[in-house]
């Protein structure tokens, strides 16, 4: 009967434990809901606060920690991105590391970063490409060489100082750092290194100085920040240290934002556990106190906390995910969030974060500075303090950071013929930088792709960027270009302005020559695909799109290189462009023109011409009613003609237009007379007769007459002289 009731009571205290522990579980989902949802609202001060509340009566767990510290930095990001709009990037510094470009590679997009920065992904506007493919740009590194000759060699030891770094020779990196810096003075990704090198020789405070000195440096480096919260660490300043860290993880780019948000919840994580622990701690010292001061030892009377007992943290011989054997409860094998970076800074995991098992002089040390950092208890608003020394933070970073421009060396040998592209012999202008390396004006470029799909100069292959026709200029050349030479370069926008003007004024100004393209006879209203393979037409077809007039004159060719006086101005409504840079266009005529000068420009015909118009003076009676009759004839023939040819007419010409309202007084009667003449099958020198008649009733008859013939399946045509 005894062992029966003692089976019962046991089983009833399993019960009670289950039911705490499913309370409690389920109140934990709530309140990590409850959190997620304020940092959602952007209330981040009361879901930190929340955070550390739940951590005192719920023990929460790292992954739920994780959770909510994903949430509040995603939002920071938000904000942040849109308070550092106003901060204009400067083309002639690498977007990556803020530095100089050292060894500069060229996108497809136009943006340049240096070499170690060129990832699959340019940094700027996210396009994925083949970094594989780009070579070193040779004018950028040029004008580096003129203007930074001894930040190079710089550059150079504080790769080597890296490599040291690598190998955990502390000592040698930080010799190379301290003559890189001679040499380069205010390198903050050198300062950044040697902080993390220091660190690991067991000086922080030296450690702290240098990270201080790479933010000073340039604020906006991710990097220093994460060296500073680092050291801060070491130092046991939890509070400055979880505040520089949120600050790195909100301007960081986004390959290395969830590392640091990782970092991040893993150094809240421990930090509130170990409050939790001593608040635990204390609050079972009270029990015992109150328990010898009343004389009852029995365990019934000892009030009992659902919540820790579910958590894990109601006994001494608790097994949570943060146990006693690592006072810091790592999660991650980085303690201390540490980062190392490569010759210029970029984001890597750290070897040199967790002691080697051999290393016991450095794991002794690193035990020690991780003691301090998770015994020094936090102040009881330490989260809300974090939130303002990173507030305060954000001010400043846009306060220091301004939209200005990097100050460029006064004294240089740099000179306008170093940045004069290799075709033109002029300055550069809109410079395009190809994937081997070479740099030309855009226009230059296009020329000599009209010919051959290869570089100019070294003669490798770009039939891949001539298929793409995506030739966007390199924004460092052109930057520089601006700055060191305005006068050079004002002198070339004018000359450049000049001749597109030029090219503009075609078929505006009379006395403006306009490009005649000899191929056929074109008339207006009606489609003319083409298909443009010579280079001539090439250049003259991208002339006219980049002037905005989108037109040129259509002529039929005669004799063996003449062409003839009337012709039919085209209007690009559409080009594609094909691989190997031939197009086609879809053209429509607009405006009949006789030629009054011929003459040549880079080697296709151009033309001074006279439009041409119809005599709308004369009584318009009798062509009303030919126009009519004229109009039925061609619906009936439409009518009676089978199906299938009717539609292969419309799919090539598209269907008959309508007879619009007061057709008689445009200058070019009505459109479907056009279209009669491009369907019917009459002789070309017909329909080049029709472009010089300027009565509309002699060009209904000639049209009447044809189509007569048509009907009567009189295919024996009379060739008009023109």
């Amino acid at each position: 009967m005894a062992l029966a009731s003692q089976h019962e009571s046991t089983i009833d205290t399993a019960n009670l434990e289950r039911s705490s522990y499913s309370m409690a579980s389920n109140c934990k989902a709530v309140r990590i809901a409850d959190l997620i949802y304020l940092a959602e609202t952007r209330d981040f001060q009361r879901c930190l606060e929340g955070l550390r509340n739940a951590y005192m009566n719920l023990g929460l767990s790292f992954d739920d920690t994780l959770s909510v510290i994903k949430k509040i930095v995603e939002k920071v990001r938000e904000d942040v991105k849109d308070c550092l709009s106003s901060i204009a990037h400067d083309p002639i510094v690498c977007s990556g590391c803020y530095s100089f470009m050292f060894e500069a590679v060229t996108f497809p997009c136009g943006h340049t970063s240096c070499g170690n920065c060129s990832k699959a992904a340019c940094l700027l506007c996210s396009e994925r490409f083949q970094c594989n493919e780009r070579q070193k740009n040779i004018v950028i590194a040029l004008v580096v060489k003129h203007f930074w000759s001894n930040e190079c060699q710089g550059i150079v030891l504080r790769n080597a100082g890296s490599d040291k770094l690598k190998h955990k020779l502390y000592r040698e990196a930080v010799d190379l750092y301290d003559q890189s810096l001679t040499k380069y003075p205010g390198d903050h990704i050198a300062l950044a290194n040697r902080a993390h090198a220091l660190l690991c020789l067991g000086r922080p405070a030296e450690a702290l100085a240098d990270a201080d000195a790479a933010i000073a440096s340039c604020p906006l480096w991710a990097r220093g920040h994460a060296r500073r919260s680092s050291a801060l660490q070491a130092l046991g300043r939890a509070e400055e240290a979880c505040a520089a860290l949120l600050l790195c993880t909100a301007i960081c780019e986004d390959q290395a934002s969830l590392q640091f948000t990782e970092d991040l919840a893993n150094m809240v994580h421990r930090l509130l556990v170990g409050e939790s622990k001593r608040n635990k701690s204390r609050r079972q010292t009270s029990l015992l106190h109150e328990s010898s001061s009343t004389a009852t030892s029995s365990p019934e009377h000892l009030p009992r906390d659902g919540f820790l007992f579910a958590s894990g943290f109601a006994s001494s011989s608790s097994t949570s995910a943060m146990d006693t054997s690592d006072p810091l409860g790592h999660h991650t094998s980085d303690s201390l969030g540490h980062h190392t970076s490569d010759s210029l800074g970029h984001h890597t995991s750290d070897p040199l974060s967790r002691p080697a098992s051999g290393s016991g002089h450095f794991k002794k040390i690193w035990k020690e500075l991780s003691l301090r950092t998770s015994d020094q208890p936090p102040r009881p608003h330490f989260l809300r303090n974090v939130l303002a020394r990173y507030t305060t933070g954000i001010e400043a970073i846009r306060e220091n950071c301004h939209a200005s421009h990097t100050k460029l060396p006064v004294n240089h040998d740099l000179k306008p013929d170093d940045l004069e592209c290799s075709l033109c012999m002029r300055l550069l202008w809109q410079p395009v930088s190809t994937p081997c390396g070479h740099t030309f004006c855009l226009s230059c470029l296009n020329r000599s792709l009209d010919h051959r799909p290869s570089c100019p100069l070294c003669k490798a292959s770009l039939v891949k960027i001539l298929a793409d026709r995506r030739f966007l200029q390199c924004d460092f050349v052109d930057a520089i270009t601006r700055r060191v030479f305005p006068e050079e370069f004002a002198v070339r926008e004018k000359q450049m302005q000049t001749e597109l003007d030029t090219l503009s004024e075609a078929g505006r100004d009379p006395n403006c020559p306009i490009p005649i393209f000899v191929a056929t006879v074109a008339l207006p209203f009606v489609p003319c695909p083409l298909h443009v393979f010579e280079p001539r037409y090439k250049l003259m077809i991208r002339r006219c799109m980049e002037s905005g007039t989108r037109e040129f004159g259509m002529c039929g060719p005669v004799d063996n290189f003449g062409y003839y006086d009337y012709g039919t101005t085209l209007e690009i409504r559409d080009i594609r462009y094909l691989p190997d840079g031939r197009s086609v266009l879809n053209t429509v005529g607009k405006r009949r023109f006789k030629v009054v000068q011929r003459s040549e420009r880079d080697g296709y015909n151009v033309a001074t011409v006279q439009f041409v118009e119809d005599d709308t003076s004369l009584p318009m009676d009798e062509t009303k009613k030919l126009h009519d009759q004229v109009r039925r004839n061609v619906e009936t023939w439409l009518g009676r003609m089978p199906a299938a040819a009717r539609r292969q007419i419309f799919d090539c010409y598209g269907e008959m237009p309508a007879v619009e309202l007061n057709y008689w007084t445009k200058p070019h009667g009505p459109d479907w007379l056009w279209w009669l003449a491009s369907v019917l099958p009459i002789h070309h020198l017909t329909k080049y007769s029709l472009l010089g008649m300027v009565q509309l009733r002699q060009r209904i008859l000639l049209l009447q007459q044809n189509l007569l013939r048509f009907l009567k399946d009189t295919w024996r045509m009379e060739v008009p002289k023109p």
